[in-house]
């Protein structure tokens, strides 16, 4: 069998999709993109997000995506 065509293992197609994208929690994201939309003086605005949850549940995954948007929205001065 040519290893080029060999079957992707589990491991490999796991591999694959969190390189591909951030999939799951839309809702959590959105919030956080709304938020930075807000201005700074505006009441609704928050500074800090709360997260937390089991373990192995993806926190440090979403936490990644928020930094990754945050950065997105930065404004030079």
């Amino acid at each position: 069998m040519n290893p080029l065509n060999k079957p992707k293992s589990l491991q490999d197609i796991l591999k694959q999709r969190q390189q591909s994208g951030f999939v799951g929690r839309e809702e959590q994201v959105n919030v956080f993109r709304q938020n930075l939309k807000l201005p700074l003086e505006d009441s609704r605005r928050h500074f800090l997000f709360n997260v937390w949850g089991q373990g192995r549940v993806g926190k440090t995954t979403l936490l990644r995506q928020f930094r990754q948007i945050a950065e997105s929205y930065k404004v030079s001065p």
